[in-house]
């Protein structure tokens, strides 16, 4: 009989007595050969018994070892080329039992990555703190404070003087007729100037209050205030000092009039320091703003001086 080796391909050619026994091919594979085996052996069972030829035992292993091939070998290269060469049994070992060992020891590390270093500790303990620094940026400086208290009083003084004025200017122009009639004509250019005069020291009056305010409320607007107001406080005390020296010699006026202007020029000078422009949050205010009031302040200045002189 013919039978054909698995290993090599090969075709035997096997007696008839040889049937049922086992043989060995010139590669070295060794096969039984079809036929009917002795008792007892474990190809009893097997269909060769009924006479069939060869090729049906030959049909099964072949049948038996390609189902196994594309089950183990295609796969591994596919998932190959999907993760670059990486073995995809790896990542088919990996379960919710081997996630659960990893999961508690990233806790640990984001509670670590958050604490505070020691140098961090410090800081916070012995550093200002952010609503430290919102304080101590917004807080009024005491001299401002100074200046509004200075500035209450001149407002009350500047009002008794234009309540005084007013009373005289009621008395003239509410006076009964043949009074008026009476008076000398000198009188009533008098009272022409008398109603100037009132006007403006009602209208001084309301600007101290306008000044004072501007010491105690944070609002970038009352620090243009002071600023104008002391940029011509310092202007017309200078003219004031020239009114003083040329007409009469009067040393206590003289006196008062230097102080006034020291002190104008201080305050002047210290609403462009850095404390009274946090307070009032004109610090990013752009230099030709500030220049621009401050000469507002100084032409008006000048034109009451020139004024006074006259």
């Amino acid at each position: 009989m013919k039978i054909k080796c698995p290993g090599c391909a090969a075709v035997l050619n096997i007696p008839e007595t040889a049937a049922g026994k086992i043989v060995q091919c010139s590669c070295g594979k060794k096969l039984r050969a079809p036929g009917r085996p002795a008792a007892g052996s474990p190809a009893a069972g097997r269909p060769a018994a009924g006479g069939q030829s060869s090729p049906r035992p030959q049909a099964k292993r072949p049948a038996a070892a390609h189902p196994q091939q594309p089950a183990a070998r295609p796969q591994p290269p596919a998932a190959a080329s999907n993760f670059g060469g990486l073995d995809a049994g790896l990542f088919d070992e990996l379960n919710e039992k081997d996630l659960q060992g990893v999961t508690p020891v990233h806790r640990p590390s984001s509670a670590v990555a958050s604490a505070p270093s020691a140098g961090g500790k410090l800081m916070q303990q012995y550093g200002p703190t952010a609503s430290e620094h919102d304080q101590s940026a917004g807080a009024r400086p005491g001299l401002l404070i100074a200046v509004g208290v200075i500035n209450v009083l001149y407002s009350g003084l500047f009002f008794l003087i234009a309540l005084f004025f007013t009373l005289i200017w009621l008395g003239i122009f509410f006076s009964e007729a043949d009074i008026r009639e009476h008076l000398d004509p000198e009188m009533e250019n008098f009272s022409t100037v008398l109603t100037v005069i009132v006007f403006l020291f009602w209208a001084v009056w309301v600007w101290t209050i306008a000044v004072c305010a501007s010491c105690f409320i944070r609002n970038k607007v009352c620090w243009y205030v002071l600023l104008l107001s002391y940029s011509f406080t310092v202007i017309y005390y200078l003219f004031s000092l020239a009114d003083d020296l040329l007409t009469d010699l009067n040393i206590a006026e003289i006196i008062i009039t230097i102080a006034s202007i020291c002190i104008s020029s201080l305050t002047w000078v210290y609403l462009h320091q850095q404390r009274p422009r946090e307070f009032y949050g004109t610090t990013t205010v752009k230099t030709p703003i500030v220049i621009a009031t401050n000469v507002a302040g100084g032409v008006l200045g000048i034109i009451i001086g020139l004024l006074i002189l006259l």
